[in-house]
């Protein structure tokens, strides 16, 4: 059974999670709809993985700050430095599994799906966005908790 305290924790790491998606999905939207990045890229593949880490990466930035400081109440790091060093590598190894997933979806999965399939482009990359990022919010919870901000072991005399 779950305690109040972790029960705590995951509420606020889906409110952190929730607010670092808006951010990134809303990046995501705004470069893929707004600008003229596609008319740059001949393969739409290396287009999607470009701005798909611009997001990525602003998102995360915003997510560290939040989940140290509110998630994991993460404020007396024993080393600072070593700890955003594996925020980072935990994030290359999300934004990896997130690109992935991405690109299966958008160039595998939804051309399967009839439904799916008859969507306008845009909206089938948005859905692929949409899958990776609920795929890899496991992947970021269970690394953040149980490698980056891991709580200290109690020291026994």
């Amino acid at each position: 059974m779950l305690n109040k305290k972790l029960i705590a924790e995951i509420v606020r790491f889906g409110v952190v999670g929730a607010a670092a998606t808006v951010v990134d999905w809303g990046l995501f939207w705004l470069l893929n709809n707004c600008t003229p990045l596609d008319t740059v890229f001949t393969n739409k593949d290396w287009y999607l993985v470009l701005i798909n880490s611009i997001c990525f990466i602003v998102s995360v930035i915003f997510n560290y700050v939040l989940s140290r400081l509110w998630v994991f109440h993460a404020a007396k790091a024993a080393s600072p430095v070593r700890e955003f060093v594996l925020f980072i590598v935990t994030a290359l190894v999300g934004l990896g599994l997130n690109s992935l997933i991405l690109l299966v979806c958008v160039n595998h999965l939804f051309r399967w799906i009839g439904f799916i399939a008859a969507l306008p482009e845009k909206v089938r990359e948005m859905l692929g966005k949409m899958t990776a990022t609920f795929i890899v919010m496991v992947w970021n919870y269970l690394a953040r908790k149980l490698w980056v901000f891991k709580e200290p072991e109690p020291k026994t005399e």
